[in-house]
């Protein structure tokens, strides 16, 4: 099956013009986001390497939903191992880094060698309620992507707030998309090794879908792709956090095929995570 899509001129693409990707096997526009998960649960199941549970569940107008967590513990690769968190779906109408994550774990299950030296906190679906409804807000109407660190008492923020807190992670990545770009870009803030990270995490989107180079994106000044200032109340790390983890967000264009959001998130978090360990490698050895 080929895909139409337009990112500033006509292009028809398919799996069979990534073979190079073998992890673009399978993906799926049908298969739910609950659907996925349900398999990610199978793997923490069988496979001791992972680990699932729900945070505590908020209480909503339409129920309780699941806040769920997936842990994944890599080998140790001659240092202790590397905590990063992971989130997707902080808007419940961004699928695509759902879907991503879940591939990303999936992946994991197959080829564990690819986290080694990590201890993976992921949280797949972080505004349970928006996704249901398919809404970036959550169901009582709050961006919650605006509210981190601010006295929030939305229960997803807070709930994720006493996360980050507890695993002091070495390095966060928040996974999202963006309806009025025409190619993948990201966000950079934290470490100052995080210029070490985005850049490549860019260059590995790119063999899946363009880039944005505009000097302006989302409202921001952006250089190759980057931005370094953002909005307040986004979800990060502690104002007072010392040290400082790297922080960063994937923003995939919203036009192109799922397939290709999800490959370009996957391409660019697995590339994240192989820049790092090698950064944290080469500082233990000097």
């Amino acid at each position: 099956m080929s895909f139409l899509f337009t990112t500033g001129q006509t292009q028809v693409c398919d799996e069979a013009d990534f073979p190079d990707f073998q992890f673009l096997t399978g993906f799926s526009e049908r298969e739910s986001p609950s659907e996925k998960l349900r398999d990610l649960r199978k793997i923490c199941r069988e496979n001791p390497q992972f680990s699932a549970k729900n945070l505590p569940e908020p209480d909503t107008k339409i129920g309780r939903s699941d806040l769920p967590l997936i842990e994944f513990r890599g080998k140790e690769a001659g240092f202790p191992l590397l905590r990063v968190a992971i989130f997707a779906g902080i808007h419940g109408d961004e699928p695509e880094g759902v879907h991503a994550l879940v591939r990303l774990l999936q992946t994991l299950d197959q080829n564990p060698g690819l986290a080694e030296g990590y201890h993976l906190f992921c949280y797949p679906v972080c505004n349970p309620t928006g996704l249901l409804q398919q809404t970036r807000e959550t169901v009582s109407g709050t961006d919650i992507n605006r509210e981190f660190w601010k006295n929030s008492e939305e229960p997803e923020v807070v709930f994720l707030q006493q996360e980050i807190q507890r695993i002091t992670p070495h390095g966060i990545l928040a996974l999202h998309t963006d309806d009025t770009s025409e190619g993948f870009y990201g966000y950079a803030h934290g470490a100052v090794l995080t210029e070490n990270l985005i850049a490549p995490a860019l260059r590995a989107a790119e063999e899946v879908l363009p880039r944005n180079r505009d000097a302006f994106i989302d409202g921001f000044p952006a250089a190759d792709s980057v931005i370094r200032k953002t909005y307040p109340g986004i979800l990060s790390a502690p104002p007072d956090a010392s040290p400082k983890p790297f922080e960063i967000i994937l923003e995939t264009p919203a036009k192109p095929p799922a397939f290709l959001k999800e490959a370009a998130l996957v391409l660019a978090t697995q590339t994240i995570l192989a820049e790092y360990r090698k950064l944290i490698a080469f500082a233990d050895n000097i």
